[in-house]
């Protein structure tokens, strides 16, 4: 820790007296009275001060050495106050960073294996099996982040606590965000409900409870609007429906392939930051 030394010019004797070293005996053509102005700005790192026999002298910040000739040269990295060397890693920060890069590796390893199955359960959808598809996605959600914040997350209810804590806790879980959207909405709170529900689809664009869950909502918003206003909350509600998921059939083959293009995109980015 640096120690900055503030000599003033109205300081009595006694102040002067800091643990830094004392300047030398000057020789006679060295000595410049304080009253003399400087031609040019001190280099950087240098500062002065008078001596309480009024004469002036030189000193690095920090006080580390002091001079009564006027500085020509740069202190160089010595001056700089803020800039401090890093001290050498032991062994326990090495094995200690290696620990904590081995985890990173293996929970991106993890991210990676669950969006690799996730891709598989979304590719079902489109298939003749289509309704064990809805069903095992929905369980692939909720299990996430283990099964011990699965059981949380299915104990949850209506408490908006614990889901509110965990998506604080696991901001990239978006299942308990669409739990708390299916609470809002219940409750009424059909703008929040929304908000939520947009937060589950930037995280998983082909979550196709959260875009059902935006269209309930602006349905909802309508049906309480003023006149005026009905027209464009129905709009947005037909908008939303059109990107929903669609019943079994030729669009819903096309919707699944185009999550796909999605999914596979995300694979992609977490290959290249786990390698």
């Amino acid at each position: 820790m640096r120690v900055a030394w503030l000599l003033a010019t109205a300081a009595c004797t006694a102040a002067y007296r800091a643990p830094f070293p004392r300047p030398r005996a000057p020789r006679a053509s060295s000595v410049r009275l304080c009253e003399e102005p400087a031609e040019l700005p001190l280099p950087a790192g240098w500062k002065q001060a008078e001596a309480p026999d009024v004469r002036t002298y030189y000193y690095l910040r920090g006080g580390k050495e002091t001079q009564w000739e006027r500085p020509t040269e740069p202190a160089g990295a010595a001056a700089a106050p803020d800039e401090e060397v890093a001290p050498p890693l032991d062994a326990a920060d090495v094995s200690g960073l290696y620990t904590s890069l081995r985890k990173r590796q293996q929970l991106l390893g993890g991210r990676r294996d669950a969006a690799v199955k996730e891709r598989e359960l979304l590719a079902d959808l489109a298939g003749p099996m289509h309704e064990e598809a809805i069903a095992n996605i929905w369980e692939h959600w909720f299990g996430e982040e283990g099964k011990k914040q699965n059981g949380y997350l299915k104990t949850a209810g209506g408490n908006a606590a614990v889901l509110e804590n965990l998506m604080e806790e696991f901001p990239d879980w978006a299942e308990p965000a669409n739990r708390l959207a299916t609470l809002r909405y219940m409750e009424g709170e059909f703008e929040e409900s929304v908000d939520l529900c947009l937060r589950v689809l930037r995280l998983k664009p082909w979550h196709f409870g959260a875009s059902s869950g935006v269209v309930m909502c602006y349905a909802k918003l309508a049906e309480e609007a003023p006149v005026l206003r009905r027209s464009d909350l129905v709009a947005e509600a037909n908008r939303w429906a059109a990107e929903a998921m669609p019943q079994p059939g030729p669009e819903r083959e096309e919707w699944v392939a185009r999550m796909l293009l999605l999914m596979d995109t995300k694979l992609e980015e977490l290959a290249e930051i786990s390698d």
